[in-house]
Parts: C-alpha cells; structure tokens; sequence
C-alpha cells in the first residue's frame, strides 16, 4: 500500500475544485493532525488479512467520523 507523505494544501484542494474557504478551514483545523495520524495509522488496527480495499474503506471511515464529530459548518 503506498503512503502519501505530503499534505495537502489549499491550492491542491482548488485544483480538484473543491471549495477553497471550507478546505482552508479543514486543513487549519486544531484536529487535522491527529486525524492524519489515524489514518496513517489504520492499517496496524486491521487484521493482516484485511485486503487493502478493506483497509481504504477503514481509513476513509475516519476522515468520515473526524469532519462530522469536529467540523463546525
């Protein structure tokens, strides 16, 4: 599984035409380095056996859980 070392930026999240104040917001969030980390670390919470498929759907739960208990809209 490759692990994408760069964070993004608001210019990255412009470029895929995402809304640049909400992903300004996102990004300077207090939470967004520990939700990074959770990410990160997803695969060592999953069994060896979990297919990578598995372990994604893990990993996008978490951005999912972080922005709807944290985000203030």
């Amino acid at each position: 599984m490759q692990v994408i070392e760069a964070f993004p930026t608001v210019e990255n999240v412009a470029n895929l035409q995402l809304n640049a104040d909400g992903s300004l917001r996102i990004l300077s969030a207090p939470w967004w380095d520990e939700m990074v980390t959770d990410i990160v670390e997803t695969p060592e919470m999953c069994d060896p056996e979990d297919p990578p498929e598995q372990v994604l759907a893990y990993a996008k739960d978490v951005v999912s859980e972080y922005i709807r208990k944290r985000a203030e809209l």
